[in-house]
C-alpha cells in the first residue's frame, strides 16, 4: 500500500498506553518494574479446548480485528498485546446498556483523555465465552475514523494470557486454544514478562508487559514490547536506534497521528531484524523520541508490520510465541518517491506532511500547498482511480508536471531518499 498518512496512524498504539496508565486509578502515582516470568498460579480463566475463532475482516496491515459478541450484542474487536485491560467504546458501552462508572482524566504529552471505569463484560468468539472481569471505557471515535470502521472493543491481555493465541494471517483467522490442546509449529520466541507495580487510589495492583528480544539491522538486540495492536513494524525510542542502525542507511521523517494529535517521528527502512533466530526484512521503523514503553525498560515496541510476515502461535503465560512461514512472501513496503503525504479530495489534493530531505523537502513544498492538476489531468474523482493518482510512488527518474490550485506549475522528479 502506498505511504499516505493513514499508512502511518497508529491510534491504537497510544491509545492501549493511556490504559496502562490507568490500570488502578485517575492519574499514575507510583510506578516500578521487575524483568521476570509469569508466576506459577496466575488466577486464571479456563480456556476450552478448542477456544474461540475470530475471522481477520481488517487491513492486516494496519490492525488485527474481527467481529465478536460482548454481552449478546455484536461488536468490531482489535486483538491487542498492548493493552493490559479490556475495554470499550464509549458509544457502543451507552449502545449496549454497559454502566460506565467514575470518569478520570490523564494527561499525556500535554493532553488531556477521559477515560471511565467499567464493569464485568461477557465477550464471545464462535461458541466459546470469556469474562473481562474488569474493562475501562473510552472515546474511539478517532480510532474508528482512521481504521475506516467502527471499533467497538479492545481485546486485552486479561483474555489474551488465558489461551494460546494462533493468528494465521494465511487464513485470515485468530484463534484461541487450551494451552495443552496444539503443537506448536515454526520457531520458538522467548517473551519475557515485565511486572508492574503501580500504586493508585490506595492499592497496588499488578500487571505484566510482553518482551521479545530484537536483533536490529546485526548490530545487537534490544527489547521491544510485544504490541499486536500497533500497525508500525518496529518503533525504538531515539537514543537506542542511534546505537543500533547502520550508517548507511538513510533516515527521513513520517507523520505519526494519535489521540494526542500529530507527531513528527524520524522514519526508516531496516533491512532485516530477527526474533529469536527468524529473521523479518524490510521493517518501516519509527524512532519515538518519547515512549512510554521507555518506563517499562523497554526500547520500544514490534508491531504488525513485523508480525504479518509470519503465522504466529502467542502463548503469553507459556513465556513463549512460535513463528512460521506464510505461503508467499510478502512484498516489501512501498516506498515514497516524492516525500509528499496527501489528504485526497474530489477536486484538490491537500499537502499534509513533508518527508524531511525528499524531492518535495528540497523543492519547498510546505504542508497546506493545494494540487489541481498532475502532468494534464485534473484532480477528480475519476483520477483518483486512476494510475497517474500514484505519481507519488512513481518509479525513479520520473518528471511530475504539477499544476497548483493557485494557478502555479511545478516540476517534481521522483528519487529515492530514505
Amino acid at each position: 500500500m502506498a505511504p499516505s498518512l493513514g499508512k502511518f496512524c497508529s491510534f491504537i498504539n497510544l491509545l492501549r498506553r493511556y490504559i496502562l496508565l490507568l490500570l488502578c486509578a485517575l492519574n499514575f502515582i507510583f510506578m516500578r518494574s521487575d524483568a521476570l516470568a509469569m508466576p506459577e498460579g496466575m488466577p486464571r480463566q479456563v480456556c476450552p479446548a478448542k477456544g474461540g475463532v475470530i475471522v481477520i475482516d481488517g487491513d492486516e496491515s494496519q490492525i488485527i480485528s474481527g467481529i465478536i459478541e460482548v454481552n449478546g450484542i455484536s461488536a468490531r474487536a482489535i486483538i491487542d498485546t498492548g493493552f493490559e485491560v479490556s475495554s470499550v467504546d464509549k458509544k457502543f458501552a451507552e449502545r449496549a446498556g454497559i454502566y460506565l462508572g467514575k470518569a478520570g482524566d490523564v494527561s499525556l504529552f500535554s493532553k488531556v483523555q477521559t477515560w471511565w471505569a467499567g464493569p464485568s463484560v461477557k465477550v464471545r468468539m464462535g461458541r466459546t465465552f470469556f469474562v473481562a472481569k474488569k474493562t475501562s471505557v473510552w472515546d474511539f471515535d478517532q480510532l474508528s475514523d482512521a481504521s475506516g470502521y467502527p471499533i467497538d472493543f479492545v481485546i486485552g491481555r486479561d483474555i489474551i494470557r488465558l489461551c494460546d493465541v494462533s493468528i494465521d494471517f494465511d487464513n485470515r483467522t485468530v484463534r484461541f486454544f487450551n494451552r495443552n490442546y496444539i503443537n506448536h509449529t515454526g520457531r520458538r520466541v522467548a517473551v519475557a514478562n515485565v511486572r508492574e507495580t503501580v500504586l493508585g487510589a490506595g492499592s497496588y495492583s499488578e500487571s505484566y508487559t510482553p518482551i521479545v528480544m530484537v536483533n536490529v539491522g546485526g548490530q545487537r538486540s534490544v527489547p521491544l514490547e510485544l504490541d499486536t495492536g500497533s500497525a508500525e513494524g518496529l518503533e525504538i525510542v531515539d537514543h537506542d536506534i542511534e546505537h543500533i542502525i547502520p550508517p548507511t542507511l538513510r533516515m527521513t521523517t513520517n507523520l505519526v497521528v494519535g489521540l494526542t494529535g500529530a507527531n513528527i517521528l524520524n522514519f526508516l527502512i531496516i533491512p532485516q531484524a530477527t526474533l529469536g533466530e527468524v529473521k523479518a526484512h524490510d521493517i518501516e521503523t519509527f524512532a519515538a523520541k518519547r515512549s512510554y514503553s521507555t518506563a517499562m525498560h523497554s526500547s520500544g515496541s514490534v508491531g504488525v508490520g513485523v508480525l504479518r510476515q509470519f503465522n504466529l502461535d502467542i502463548d503469553l503465560a507459556g513465556n513463549a510465541m512460535w513463528l512460521s512461514q506464510r505461503k508467499e512472501k510478502l512484498k516489501p513496503p512501498i516506498k515514497s518517491t516524492s516525500g509528499l503525504l496527501f489528504r485526497r479530495g474530489d477536486s484538490h489534493w491537500d499537502v499534509v506532511f513533508v518527508m524531511l530531505n525528499s524531492p518535495a523537502d528540497k523543492n519547498g513544498w510546505k504542508a497546506n500547498d493545494k494540487v489541481c492538476a498532475v502532468d494534464g489531468e485534473p484532480i477528480s474523482p475519476s483520477f483518483n482511480n486512476s494510475p497517474n493518482s500514484n505519481w507519488t510512488i512513481g518509479p525513479v527518474g520520473r518528471i511530475n508536471h504539477i499544476v497548483m490550485c493557485d494557478g502555479s506549475k511545478r516540476e517534481l522528479i521522483s528519487q529515492e531518499f530514505y
